[in-house]
């Protein structure tokens, strides 16, 4: 599977991100990879607004994840442990505060590293 990338701007910071534009890619996430370096992420788009859940499963390396709303951040999930290698029911799910129509991963700690918060603006 080949994703496309894209650069966006999160507040104050420039991401190159993977695009997880398929049902196929979305559902695999940034299990594909083996890490995200430094302002690197995975975006994830959905036509309808909804709480999302995300999990861990096949992923070896921490993640923050970024919930957007309407190209504003409306919360962080930060540090998320690596799951690779747990059972399906030892993973738990992570859901947004709010309806999301945009999520975005990156590595953990990131979000603290680079400043973002809630009410960043997605450009």
């Amino acid at each position: 599977m080949k994703m496309q990338r894209k650069k966006i701007i999160l507040g104050k910071n420039e991401l190159n991100v993977w695009i997880a534009g398929t049902t196929r890619e979305k559902r695999v996430g940034v299990s594909l990879l083996d890490k995200l370096e430094k302002e690197e992420g995975m975006i994830f788009t959905f036509k309808i607004p909804m709480r999302y859940g995300f999990w861990m499963r096949g992923v070896g390396f921490p993640i923050d994840i970024i919930w957007i709303r309407r190209g504003k951040v409306i919360g962080v999930t930060d540090n998320i442990p690596a799951g690779k290698g747990l059972s399906l029911f030892s993973l738990k799910a992570y859901y947004p505060p709010a309806s999301v129509d945009c999520v975005i991963e990156v590595a953990g700690g990131e979000t603290a590293r680079l400043g973002i918060k809630e009410e960043d603006i997605l450009k």
